[in-house]
């Protein structure tokens, strides 16, 4: 992992290149080794699409003639996903046509790169500050700024990529849906700052408590989500379990209040079906999260029923 020059470790920005020549794709990647990015090579349009959307890349650098597509045809479908529209396009080009630029800029690219001449330091200069000027701008739209967890937005974009993986490759996901209990009581009785408090500690601890490649997202108000990739049924329950049984012995501290302030939450907890699209799976885990509320709170619900812990009757 590449460091800055304080010393401090940097997350190495994820590349896709596309291009059908292997020598453009060894002179480009020689450019970037020093960078210790993650590039990751596609040959053609049809090999570029699926890697774009497995890879989830920082920035594309792609080829205006590739064998099976025009890049800047693959450009404006690349743009018309919105889980992209942040994502910097780079076209490399031969042919340096006035008419192909302006067409290219039309199509959603933010910047071209002559392959003759081929200039390598203005080539890792550009994708340096192409790469980190959006990462920032990506960071401030996708995060919840009191929480720092995820976006709703974020959330649902992360669903149509775990759909896509759902029925292409067979793999199962799991979405949890939570909100805390009596949360409008610590706003009224110790004021929306302590909430505040609340909520930010809430979130902490489930980021600490889940994967990275998991999602946690701030839903909305005291409600967060929790996506879960590659997890079936059985692993969601028992980590489900896990996390609300550490929830509770957790004690709170908050501001005009010398006693521990123990808040609970509810669940609803759902493995995805066939049938399934964003709304449905998102609805089945809401109606579960509001059973868990009627059961007399504290519970989380699932597609068996109320989840219980190891000695626990069921209600």
């Amino acid at each position: 992992m590449a460091e800055d020059v304080s010393g401090e470790k940097m997350i190495p920005y994820k590349i896709v290149l596309v291009d059908d020549s292997p020598f453009i794709r060894k002179i480009t990647k020689d450019c970037l080794a020093d960078e210790r990015h993650v590039i990751v090579e596609a040959e053609n349009g049809a090999e570029a699409r699926e890697i774009i959307r497995m890879v989830r890349p920082d920035l594309i650098i792609l080829d205006v003639e590739l064998p099976d597509v025009n890049g800047i045809d693959l450009c404006a479908e690349i743009r018309a996903d919105s889980s992209f529209r942040f994502t910097p396009i780079i076209i490399l080009t031969s042919n340096y046509r006035l008419e192909q630029i302006v067409e290219g800029y039309q199509q959603g690219a933010d910047d071209y790169i002559t392959k003759d001449p081929f200039n390598p330091k203005e080539f890792e200069l550009r994708v340096k500050a192409r790469v980190q000027r959006t990462s920032t701008l990506r960071e401030e739209a996708t995060l919840d700024p009191l929480t720092g967890c995820s976006s709703r937005r974020v959330l649902f974009e992360r669903l149509e990529d775990e759909f896509y993986r759902f029925h292409r490759y067979d793999q199962v996901f799991t979405l949890m849906i939570c909100d805390l209990d009596d949360f409008k009581q610590v706003n009224d009785k110790f004021g929306h700052i302590a909430g505040d408090m609340v909520l930010k500690e809430f979130a902490s601890f489930l980021k600490q408590s889940f994967r990275i490649s998991e999602v946690v997202a701030r839903y909305g108000g005291e409600e967060f989500a929790v996506l879960m990739p590659a997890t079936d049924y059985e692993g969601a329950k028992k980590a489900a379990l896990r996390w609300r049984y550490l929830w509770n012995a957790k004690n709170l501290m908050v501001p005009q209040y010398s006693g521990v302030l123990k808040i609970t939450f509810c669940g609803g907890l759902t493995v995805v079906r066939n049938d399934d699209d964003n709304l449905t799976v998102v609805d089945r885990a809401d109606g579960y999260l509001y059973e868990a509320k009627r059961s007399g709170k504290n519970a989380i619900f699932s597609d068996t029923g109320r989840m219980t812990q190891d000695g626990e009757n069921y209600k």
